[in-house]
């Protein structure tokens, strides 16, 4: 059982022209962030409970409970995980209209390893909008069905 707080800062003056949130170069967003992926890690503060179960010595049971609140109510929310083409930057932002609470979520994870080099993941997400997703969309809410085949050398 894991419990934690994540901080990173927001831009206290969004319209002076300077961006002074943190900007997470190279993030790494569903070990830490949820894997529904509606958030990067900058204005974002989170409350997060995490749960670890062995079943089995192949078998990995994880439940992971997020409560997401903007770190600056006069900054925007922050998405996305990095460029991923020559193209796009790979973020966008959300206007939080001074609200602060973004949403929850929770993740449910089953991952076996059957083999020694073969690892599959079977993963469920439902992310639940607060008062920043609910003044910007009709639906707030998103869930999310996942597998995942990882080869190992």
């Amino acid at each position: 059982l894991r419990l934690g707080w994540a901080t990173a800062s927001g831009d206290g003056d969004a319209a002076d022209r300077r961006q002074e949130s943190f900007f997470n170069a190279l993030p790494t967003n569903h070990k830490y962030y949820g894997y529904a992926d509606q958030l990067a890690f900058s204005n974002l503060a989170q409350a997060y409970a995490q749960l670890w179960l062995h079943p089995a010595d192949d078998l990995v049971l994880a439940l992971h409970g997020h409560a997401f609140h903007a770190a600056d109510a006069s900054a925007p929310v922050v998405f996305g995980s990095g460029a991923f083409n020559e193209r796009a930057f790979g973020y966008g932002v959300r206007p939080t209209g001074g609200r602060q609470e973004i949403g929850h979520e929770i993740d449910l994870t089953l991952t076996w390893k059957p083999l020694p080099r073969v690892e599959l993941l079977l993963g469920w997400s439902r992310f639940f909008g607060g008062a920043v997703y609910r003044a910007l969309f009709d639906d707030e809410d998103a869930g999310v069905f996942y597998a995942q085949v990882a080869l190992r050398r």
